[in-house]
């Protein structure tokens, strides 16, 4: 499903309001929408090396005609063109298997065991895992409900982040707005920083488009990331390893999703850029 971005849907006033985050990053990123009606409080996603088991609440199985009819409604009323996923494989007949080929992913942001039980469903550990083994970027819906007119993508000069700003200089152009680059500067400098965009083939297309570069200053990182506005899509890299029986992610990214309020699209180590 390439050009597509995954929606689970559920149909709550809640579950309407993340489906608009969703339309409005399939405008922004010219992708149609691919939606899942869950058919059972379980689903599996095989990715390369890794299973996730994906557990969501009951609220997601009530009303599924009525979610039909909702859904027809509204994007027909928004003029998107998109499709109801048809599952075609089940492990064990009674879990479906979704496939993982698409271009985005919308999951909850309850990205750390302290999150409140908010979004799809409490995945927690499930989301990260979504995101460290993903060939997909992940939104991660925020707080704010208004649409994006800025993106802001941190470049700290690993190819995490490197792939971040690719990914993020392409949402600008498709999307027509304008993007802001920011870097904590931990060593090397704006020479520093600007010879390892050069070496990543990222220093001409940042200056060349639509893009403009700031350093955030300041010892305490909640201090300086104010300067994000909220109607901002916020694009980082996130990396985790394998410790015991979690996923843990950089502190960068959890200090981001704990305190803007911004939409978030995590860029994991596994997707691909062209």
């Amino acid at each position: 499903m390439k050009g597509e971005l995954l929606h689970v849907f559920r149909n709550t006033p809640y579950g309407r309001e993340i489906l608009e985050r969703s339309i409005h990053a399939c405008r922004l990123s010219g992708r149609k929408l691919a939606i899942y009606l869950p058919e059972s409080p379980r689903f599996l996603m095989y990715f390369e090396g890794a299973i996730a088991t994906v557990n969501l609440d009951r609220e997601f199985l009530r009303n599924r005609e009525g979610a039909r009819d909702y859904l027809e409604g509204a994007l027909g009323r928004e003029g998107i063109e998109w499709r109801l996923l048809e599952i075609r494989s089940y492990t064990r007949k009674v879990l479906p298997e979704i496939p993982t080929d698409f271009d985005f992913m919308t999951c909850p942001r309850s990205l750390t065991d302290l999150s409140t039980r908010i979004g799809l469903g409490y995945l927690g550990p499930r989301v990260r895992e979504i995101v460290a083994q993903a060939s997909f970027p992940v939104f991660i819906p925020g707080q704010t409900s208004s649409p994006w007119r800025e993106i802001a993508c941190f470049y700290g000069g690993s190819e995490h982040s490197a792939r971040a700003l690719r990914i993020a200089l392409d949402l600008a152009e498709r999307g027509a707005v304008p993007l802001r680059v920011w870097t904590l500067d931990e060593g090397p400098g704006e020479d520093g920083y600007r010879t390892l965009l050069e070496r990543q083939g990222l220093h001409a297309p940042l200056h060349l488009g639509r893009g403009r570069w700031g350093f955030l200053s300041g010892s305490d990182l909640r201090d300086s990331l104010n300067v994000i506005g909220g109607e901002a899509l916020v694009v980082c890299g996130a990396f985790g390893h394998s410790k015991a029986r979690e996923l843990f992610f950089g502190s960068f990214a959890e200090t981001l999703q704990t305190v803007l309020p911004n939409t978030l699209l995590l860029v994991g180590p596994k997707v691909r850029t062209s």
